[in-house]
């Protein structure tokens, strides 16, 4: 059996981006007999997170830093450029794991004869792009009806859900205490929320929520894990809201599960999403989810058989958390619901369809 190399360009390689995490998921468990695989990372590689690849997949470092307004700067010069500055090698699939660079890289490919294909993460509005390839990938079904709307019909879509390696997240969750940090003296019920500490997450609008529902006479915990821009800002929230008591900013943290493993319920008060790895390891923990409806959310909620989807807006998103304050019991019904629920995140059905979707693009290769 001959092997095709296949290329999957994303935009960072580290431990907070969720992107990078579902991307060693899938790559870790193609089949090694019939893909030689390379992952290039455009901007920050973090070569720690290098070690839960797969021996034989190779890690490609391109510029290897990031700073804000670097992708203005790389912009100026065309996507071609770029695209002959780091491809050195020539693959039979070549694949834009995410937005923006990448897939500007992949649509300039020199290498025509590679199967093309993008994968879209949150909405990523490129339709003149997506309608030449031979492969577009929605990571929710929202999105794909979405794609094939905005397309007019004339694209290759398919939705695949990211796979969640569920038991790892289940063996880093054991040690609760290797945090070390007791979350079990805080006020009840005890929320958790886990990612990058950027706009488009909406966690300083949740800790003006919060505020709001403390001032209504509300009791809680609200944890925040991760790492990223806006941290100084929500800090700084935190403390004109005077919630030093109610909640704790972990920073940046590698393996967040035994945290998340401590939550009564997981909160997902982002304004963008794709489908939510946060979540999604939450799911596999049995925690209930409390989510906004973005693309993926209605999804992972219907999942789950549990849970609350809220509207995008301030109100919504603090109605849902005051229904949850306002009945406590909701909490334990929707934990013992997720005993049984969080066998849908498992990840042995997505490999199985991922890898019946990768064995098809290498049948068309061959043709």
């Amino acid at each position: 059996m001959e092997k095709k190399k296949i290329l999957f360009i994303n935009n960072n390689f580290m431990y907070s981006d969720g992107t990078a995490r579902a991307l060693i998921n899938l790559v870790n468990n193609l089949d090694p007999e019939k893909f030689d695989i390379s992952v290039m990372s455009l901007y920050i590689c973090d070569m720690d997170l290098a070690k839960e690849l797969r021996k034989d997949i190779k890690l490609l470092k391109c510029f290897g830093f990031y700073f804000r307004g670097f992708k203005r700067i790389v912009k100026l010069l065309p996507a071609k450029f770029w695209y002959k500055r780091f491809v050195k090698d020539t693959f039979d699939i070549e694949v834009a794991f995410q937005c923006d660079l990448p897939t500007f890289m992949i649509d300039a490919s020199l290498n025509r004869k590679a199967k093309h294909i993008f994968w879209m993460h949150g909405w990523d509005n490129y339709p003149a792009i997506y309608k030449k390839a031979d492969k577009v990938v929605c990571v929710s079904k929202t999105n794909e009806e979405r794609c094939r709307l905005e397309c007019n019909g004339n694209v290759n879509v398919t939705h695949l859900y990211n796979i969640v390696d569920n038991r790892i997240i289940e063996k880093a969750s054991e040690n609760s205490a290797a945090f070390g940090f007791d979350f079990t003296g805080r006020k009840k019920p005890l929320f958790v929320s886990v990612g990058r500490l950027s706009p488009e997450k909406g966690y300083v609008r949740l800790v003006h929520i919060m505020k709001d529902l403390k001032d209504e006479g509300f009791g809680f915990t609200l944890v925040i894990v991760g790492g990223g821009a806006e941290e100084s800002a929500i800090r700084s929230a935190v403390k004109e809201c005077s919630l030093e008591d109610e909640v704790y900013m972990t920073g940046a943290v590698n393996v967040p599960h035994n945290i998340t493993v401590q939550a009564d319920a997981f909160i997902c008060s982002s304004f963008s999403e794709g489908y939510s790895t946060a979540c999604t390891e939450a799911a596999v923990l049995g925690i209930p989810v409390i989510t906004t409806d973005v693309p993926g959310g209605k999804e992972i909620i219907d999942s789950c058989e549990c849970g609350l989807l809220t509207g995008k807006d301030d109100e919504s998103l603090k109605g849902g958390i005051r229904k949850v304050l306002q009945n406590p019991d909701l909490l334990e019904e929707w934990k013992e619901k997720m005993k049984t629920t969080k066998e849908h995140f498992s990840m042995t059905a997505r490999v199985s369809e991922m890898n019946e979707f990768f064995n098809e693009i290498y049948r068309n290769c061959e043709a």
